[in-house]
């Protein structure tokens, strides 16, 4: 048999891809040059069969012959657009194979083969699905929500976090307009910007830059929210992902603590008790109306150093050194006490001074220093 110039034999060496035939017991009738390569076979008259060339866990799972088969009388079946096997080379190297099978006529039945060679395509894929499903994995378990919308606002992908914070029932969301979660007032305004947005070079946006986001659960609560946007083109299309976080712990939290630093200060302006508020290194921050009718005299003591105030000079020093001491106490997180001596018109005066250190998350920022005068 020739086809032109060429007879069987060499059409079958010359096809692009790598190739065998096969006998119906398996055995290896022929071998393209480019499979002989593929398998790395040093014999390529080596007759052999392709059970051989299976790995142990292939031949397990399935019977090659009887699918050889099934392949040949189906070729056009869906689920055979991607049949893969592992097979092993001579040399012992491993590869993922596609497999396309065909039957030929001739003394005797044979099946042609097509090779290719998806080893590498393979373990990108599975470098990507794994990159991919480590990604959705922490997305789902962020705290913060996250959605994914399409070039119409409509809501693709959610998290847990998401349906949380909006109060949603798991899968309600995918397929809503992203307007669904916002405020009517705002849904003009954020769909022109979206519009905008998706126009500019820049492929995200921290939203908070602007303003403060506004969203609003499923049953009508407005909810303040620090937001950023990213754009993504993928297969040609425009996608955005939106991550937001509730602003209402911190903006609480912020609530707590100006009401508390009000109580401190009507506490501090107002209590017959002289005190001196300090910086962690010791410098006078400010100081109550008791402490400067105690002192009387008209000294701008904002911004000096605590240890080093002029009042404390009646004992050789004995006084700054004990508050210098103090002062690296409330540092080290602890409580101190002192009683020194000051000067006051011209009379030497003892307080009782107890020096407490302020703290936030661990780390001292500044120290309150409380005094009563000791009477002689």
């Amino acid at each position: 048999m020739t086809w032109g110039n060429l007879g069987t034999g060499e059409l079958f060496d010359q096809l692009p891809d790598p190739a065998l035939l096969i006998r119906v017991d398996g055995g290896i009738a022929a071998i393209n040059p480019l499979a002989v390569a593929l398998f790395e076979i040093s014999t390529p008259a080596e007759p052999g069969n392709v059970l051989d060339l299976l790995t142990q866990p292939e031949r397990a799972r399935l019977d090659p012959l009887a699918w050889m088969e099934k392949w040949a009388d189906t070729p056009d079946a869906p689920e055979l657009d991607y049949v893969y096997l592992t097979c092993r080379t001579r040399a012992g190297n491993e590869k993922q194979l596609r497999i396309r099978v065909a039957r030929i006529i001739t003394t005797e039945p044979l099946y042609l083969i097509i090779l290719r060679d998806v080893t590498l395509s393979e373990a990108r894929l599975r470098t990507e699905r794994k990159a991919h499903r480590t990604a959705s994995r922490l997305l789902a378990m962020s705290a913060d929500a996250v959605i994914n919308v399409d070039a119409g606002m409509h809501v693709t992908w959610v998290n847990t976090a998401t349906e949380k914070l909006f109060g949603y029932e798991p899968g309600k969301l995918i397929g809503q307009h992203l307007g669904k979660l916002l405020p009517g007032r705002f849904r003009t305004e954020h769909t022109e910007y979206m519009r905008r947005f998706a126009q500019e070079k820049a492929s995200s946006r921290l939203m908070g830059e602007r303003a403060r986001v506004w969203g609003m659960t499923s049953g009508g609560e407005e909810v303040p929210l620090e937001a950023s946007i990213t754009r993504l083109h993928v297969d040609d299309e425009v996608v955005f992902s939106a991550q937001l976080r509730d602003l209402r712990p911190r903006l609480e939290g912020e609530a707590a603590v100006q009401e508390s630093n009000a109580q401190f200060r009507e506490l501090f302006e107002h209590v017959d008790q002289p005190m001196a508020l300090l910086s962690a290194d010791g410098t006078v921050i400010a100081m109550n109306p008791a402490t400067h009718a105690l002192l009387t005299a008209d000294i701008d003591v904002i911004g000096q150093d605590f240890a080093g105030l002029p009042w404390w000079s009646s004992d050789g020093g004995s006084a700054r050194e004990g508050l210098e001491d103090g002062l690296e106490e409330c540092r080290q997180g602890r409580i101190f006490r002192i009683t020194p001596t000051f000067e006051f018109d011209g009379k030497p005066v003892t307080l009782d001074v107890s020096m407490r250190p302020i703290s936030r998350d661990g780390t001292v920022f500044s120290i309150l220093a409380v005094a009563q005068p000791i009477d002689a």
